[in-house]
């Protein structure tokens, strides 16, 4: 218990502190995801066959985005709008959708999920 209640806050200060570059980064030592440099997440945000182990995806609407191959082992989804995303052949294992928005048809066929 006690140690969600760090991740949450540690997500909490992350979200005020997070610069407006576009960078992707680990919610976890919140350094950037190499590769992720200058990417802003939005709609039709093209993801796939990316590590983004411990990404903090927290900005706005994700709306067609494409995670399709991609590992998103311990991702956090958190205020985020997530309609017709692709996350066929993703590994979600332990990712948190807590606070997000998901809608069908958001494609989660073939993906690898253990404790989400």
């Amino acid at each position: 218990m006690l140690r969600w209640f760090s991740v949450l806050l540690f997500i909490s200060l992350a979200l005020h502190s997070v610069s407006t570059s576009g960078d992707i980064i680990r919610w976890d030592s919140e350094e950037v995801i190499p590769g992720t440099e200058g990417i802003t997440l939005g709609p039709n945000v093209q993801l796939d066959h990316m590590d983004l182990p411990f990404a903090l995806l927290t900005q706005g609407p994700l709306e067609g985005a494409n995670f399709e191959s991609s590992n998103l082992s311990h991702a956090f989804f958190t205020n985020t709008f997530l309609r017709d995303a692709n996350f066929v052949n993703s590994d979600l294992t332990e990712a948190s959708f807590s606070g997000a928005r998901l809608f069908l048809p958001t494609s989660l066929a073939r993906i690898s999920l253990t404790k989400i």
